[in-house]
């Protein structure tokens, strides 16, 4: 009765307002029920009060796409609409697309509308969300990578992806290994790069034969991080994205980003939230990084940049989980918990990743502590206690059965285990932006064909003497720098200098990871980048060789300024120009913004004997009068000097023994050498003629192909020849 009391109430207030009454007919219904108004009365005249119609739609609606396509195709019923005096009336949809139409990916919204005989209108929605489920084909073409004369290459997702595919597309493609080096040549690469760390705060290698541990820190997180302890419960590492992850100990909730290679720490404490934070094992499927949660003994999916944790479900059948390694062959999740089968330390078995459940395939002689497939393809656990802590063994995956191999001789509970190996392959993943992935494996055979470049005694040799022509040092080691006033952008190394938001692209090096440059604008005055070298007197010629790119915008905010001025110099060392080896006018009024790379070179043979100063030098002669780049990059000064004779000093029996190293002043090689030396050989010249050479005064032919010494060499003439 509140509610049309309110009404009517309303109704009253409305009309008196404008001077008329109100008359209720026939005003039926009990506490409780609804109740009708059949008419109302209005200065005598009748008026129907509006009743509207009752709609209802369908359930919401969830589908997966159709196989192949990143839409799905989707019938639902219509809503339902009655009104009390029409009955059924006719619904219209007037939001999102027909029942049986192609729906795309995400949450669609579906609306109905229904107007009575009355044009009372109501509505309603519901959605449709398409999901997709399928995970992209992964495609890999094999690979060979040539080392470049450092012994470095490297390669990207694309060198190797042979025509991967998704329904929806591909978001991510990605290598779990991107740089070589001398090291992953066929035959030397190492057998293994499986890694371990303890609760004592040790980090180290594994040999895979025998188990034996090469510690490479024993500060890894100890000191911890606060508030925990020293040392780790667990250690994973992503291929994908690189990051490797160690969990703190002692029950913190705390974990920690490190360097897979020094075990340095990256980052400081990042808690791990969601339910209890701590876990034992982890690993990374995909891009998805799976854990063991502690406290509430379930599997869970960990966010690694900000710690938080989104159950799975509990580990059905199993007590402490303290390891997991998944198997890209098979697609399997593999775990190991304390003990419970048939009254082991601990139990081996599966891994159900939708739901966490836990399936025993055989009980185990030691308390596993971590487990993780090497990149032999076995699969390799630790001990974490019983008194054999770190000791090593290798798990049958289809039986179970566990072969010790041997101790990593530490003696401390191991905790976690993480595989970063090279074995010949590296493995593609593709991940679509639902998180579905597919992976595939990449044979990559890495060359070495660039020959040593030797400097042999006695031969002229070839020198550059000038310190960090490249600034790999990352800084201006070996230069001096003098910033104009006020600079737009100061003299520095930089892995790129430009200003692109006003039009002037980035330079990128030409050697290496680091060039050094300027903004070549800035308040009105000189910058100079110089360093001194002294050229030896005895130099036979000395070459100058450099790369410079510049840029610049002199119409766009010039008014009436002057042209800039650029120039390699050689100066003496009391700062007075010598010689301009290059000069570049910035011309007022023009634009000069193409990003290109000029390799230049000037022969300084003159200066031998001199101390020199090879500066680049600018004048800038108006402030802030348009912006600018100068980079430079591969600076070079090539001493060429002349042979220094190999002395060799005979013994009193005429002998000299001479070291083969003694042969060799320098050996420019990335990838190693070894020096050997031909053995030398005693050989007799004689004739084919019984009697001699059958001619008096005939000699023999000798055909030297390769350099030969004779140690004793008897001429026989016939009696009377002289």
């Amino acid at each position: 009765m509140r509610k049309i009391t309110f009404l009517l109430l309303s109704i009253l207030i409305g009309l008196q307002a404008n001077g008329m009454s109100l008359t209720i007919d026939n005003l039926e219904g009990t506490a409780g029920s609804s109740t009708a108004v059949e008419s109302v009365e209005t200065s005598g005249e009748h008026m129907n009060l509006p009743v509207p119609p009752v709609i209802n739609c369908p359930m919401d609606v969830v589908a997966s796409t159709d196989p192949g396509a990143c839409t799905a195709v989707v019938n639902c019923a219509d809503a339902i609409a009655i009104d009390p005096e029409d009955g059924p009336i006719p619904v219209t949809q007037t939001m999102g697309p027909a029942s049986g139409s192609m729906f795309p990916i995400g949450v669609t919204i579906i609306e109905f509308e229904a107007t009575d005989s009355e044009n009372n209108t109501v509505s309603c929605q519901f959605t449709i969300t398409v999901t997709d489920d399928e995970d992209p084909i992964a495609v890999c073409q094999d690979i060979t990578v040539t080392l470049d004369a450092s012994g470095n290459a490297s390669i990207v997702a694309a060198d190797v992806d042979g025509g991967s595919s998704d329904n929806c597309g591909i978001a991510i493609l990605a290598l779990d290994k991107t740089d070589f080096d001398c090291d992953d040549v066929a035959g030397l690469q190492p057998e293994s790069t499986l890694y371990g760390a303890d609760n004592a705060g040790n980090y180290f290698s594994i040999d895979l034969a025998t188990g034996a541990a090469t510690v490479i820190t024993s500060s890894f997180n100890n000191p911890p991080i606060a508030p925990c302890g020293p040392g780790v419960t667990e250690i994973v590492y992503n291929p994908i994205t690189g990051v490797a992850w160690g969990q703190s100990i002692n029950g913190c909730g705390y974990g920690f980003t490190f360097d897979a290679e020094t075990g340095n720490i990256t980052s400081g404490a990042i808690p791990t939230i969601g339910g209890a934070g701590d876990f034992q094992g982890a690993e990374v499927v995909g891009n998805t990084w799976y854990v063991a949660q502690t406290t509430t003994q379930s599997l869970g999916i960990i966010d690694p940049g900000t710690g938080v944790i989104t159950p799975v479900g509990p580990f059905v059948n199993a007590s402490t989980m303290r390891g997991m390694a998944y198997d890209e062959a098979t697609g399997t999740m593999y775990g190991v918990s304390g003990g419970g089968f048939g009254g082991a330390n601990s139990d081996f078995g599966t891994i159900n990743l939708a739901t966490g459940e836990f399936t025993v395939i055989a009980g185990l002689p030691e308390p596993i502590g971590s487990i993780e497939f090497a990149s032999n393809g076995l699969l390799y656990a630790g001990v974490s206690g019983g008194g054999n802590g770190g000791d090593m063994y290798t798990i049958n995956t289809t039986t179970g059965v566990a072969s010790f191999i041997g101790s990593n001789g530490l003696g401390t509970p191991l905790s976690g285990l993480m595989n970063v190996g090279f074995d010949g392959t590296v493995t593609l993943s593709v991940v679509d932006d639902s998180g579905n992935f597919a992976t595939c494996d990449v044979n990559v055979t890495i060359i070495d064909d660039t020959a040593p470049v030797l400097t042999c005694a006695g031969q002229p040799s070839s020198t550059d003497i000038m310190t960090n022509g490249s600034f790999e040092t990352g800084d201006f080691t070996g230069w001096t720098a003098v910033d104009n006033p006020n600079p737009f952008i100061p003299w520095g190394v930089y892995m790129n200098v430009g200003a692109p938001g006003l039009g002037i692209p980035d330079a990128t090096p030409t050697d290496g990871t680091w060039l050094a440059g300027n903004g070549f604008d800035g308040e009105a005055g000189e910058a100079i980048l110089y360093q001194d070298v002294s050229i030896d007197p005895a130099a036979l010629g000395a070459t100058l060789t450099w790369d410079e790119n510049i840029d610049y915008d002199l119409d766009s905010f010039c008014a009436g300024c002057s042209d800039r001025i650029y120039e390699v110099q050689v100066r003496d060392l009391s700062d007075n120009v010598l010689e301009v080896l290059q000069q570049v006018t910035a011309v007022a009024n023009t634009i000069d913004a193409d990003n290109t790379w000029s390799s230049l070179s000037a022969d300084l043979s003159a200066y031998a004997g001199q101390d020199i100063r090879i500066a680049f030098w600018q004048q800038i002669p108006d402030n802030f009068s348009g912006p600018a780049k100068f980079a430079v990059d591969n600076v070079a000064l090539n001493v060429d000097t002349s042979a220094t004779p190999l002395d060799v000093v005979l013994d009193a029996n005429g002998n000299a023994t001479v070291n083969a190293a003694g042969l060799l002043l320098a050996i420019d090689e990335a990838c190693g050498f070894t020096v050997t030396v031909p053995a030398s050989s005693t050989e007799s010249l004689t004739t084919t003629f019984a009697g001699g050479n059958g001619f008096n005064g005939n000699m023999f032919d000798v055909n030297v192909l390769n350099d030969v010494t004779f140690q004793s060499f008897d001429v026989h003439l016939d009696p009377g020849v002289t």
